[in-house]
């Protein structure tokens, strides 16, 4: 069995990271022999704990890089040694790359300007490797095209679905839901981390107007009291999942505009489709790619006059679309496109 080196230069305190990777390394030991490196700091350690931290994750990378037959590695620009390291190493053994934003515009918008120039003249250096990136939607394999990477495939992300535990949700979450849930004709759930091109008060405005919605929130967000919508900060994918069984319909990210994006493959769009929620979204989310899941995405942009009509009506098709969508979206369908 081929030993395959999994590269993640980042924690796991994101829960959809998280998430993705275990449906990634579930999928990959079925054909291989699956090590893990990743970059294993707290988010709240001190500055020196986080450094011997990324120290550790980059001499462990290459030390298990040595040995492996194939590598790959999820994109950050942080892991400079690494990165650099790869571009000779792909001359001699295969190296796939993952890439999930167009980072130079997302960091533009955040202000990170000497970040942004070294992403850049990451991307510039490796031109010179044998790299397959792979690309989460097609506007992003044509961006990184045009930066003249070489062997770029494009490959939409899929999801890793498992049924809601039940007995493990707070009762009070349960109970908060249920209370909410009959206030409304039809509840939808919008999930976030905070960042402004998610969209949420445009969200919350476009729904303003349609008082029969009731609108679940997950995410940091410092919003005013409303009547309209129930908030929840941090909650465990578990928890979410439940949510997303409880709706009518769910919301993506709103405003990818701001940092120049039109096109997606969102997991948390496929956590709400696999769940059987139909999902309104602002952008092209490349789930539609599927003819049988087209239905049940709504583009705001298409439906600005009939998007509330097309969205309720979809709400009895919830089982048939939970079947559907874990057919199509799911980690054999991505890795099949390069492997």
């Amino acid at each position: 069995m081929q030993r395959f080196i999994y590269i993640l230069p980042t924690n796991f305190d994101h829960n959809g990271i998280s998430k993705k990777v275990d449906g990634q390394i579930a999928f990959l030991r079925r054909q291989f022999k699956v090590t893990l490196i990743a970059n294993n700091f707290k988010t709240q350690s001190f500055f020196i704990q986080k450094l011997w931290a990324y120290i550790i994750f980059e001499l462990s990378a290459i030390f298990y890089s040595f040995s492996a037959d194939i590598i790959y590695i999820r994109y950050n620009t942080k892991s400079v040694c690494i990165n650099f390291w790869l571009i000779f190493l792909s001359h001699f053994k295969p190296v796939y790359v993952e890439h999930n934003n167009i980072i130079e515009t997302e960091l533009l918008v955040r202000r990170r300007f000497f970040e942004q120039r070294f992403y850049l003249m990451t991307l510039y250096f490796m031109r010179w490797g044998q790299f397959t990136h792979v690309a989460v939607n097609n506007e992003l394999k044509s961006y990184l095209e045009v930066k003249k990477l070489k062997q770029v495939v494009y490959a939409q992300n899929g999801y890793d679905f498992y049924d809601v535990n039940t007995r493990t949700l707070p009762p009070l979450l349960v109970d908060q839901v249920r209370d909410f849930r009959e206030k409304f004709s039809y509840l939808a759930i919008f999930c976030g981390n905070g960042y402004t091109w998610h969209g949420v008060d445009d969200i919350i405005k476009l729904l303003s107007s349609k008082t029969d919605i009731g609108l679940l929130i997950v995410g940091p967000y410092t919003l005013q009291d409303s009547d309209q919508y129930l908030q929840f900060a941090n909650l465990d994918t578990n928890s979410i999942s439940y949510l997303i069984e409880q709706c009518d319909f769910s919301i993506s990210s709103f405003r990818l505009d701001m940092i120049n994006i039109s096109e997606g493959s969102l997991l948390k769009s496929r956590q709400y489709l696999c769940h059987g929620c139909p999902v309104l979204v602002n952008y092209y989310d490349c789930a539609s790619d599927f003819d049988a899941l087209k239905p049940f995405i709504i583009d705001y942009r298409d439906h600005q006059d009939d998007w509330y009509d097309k969205i309720t009506s979809l709400g009895d098709s919830k089982n048939e679309l939970r079947r559907l969508a874990c057919k199509y979206l799911n980690w054999d369908n991505y890795f099949n496109q390069f492997l």
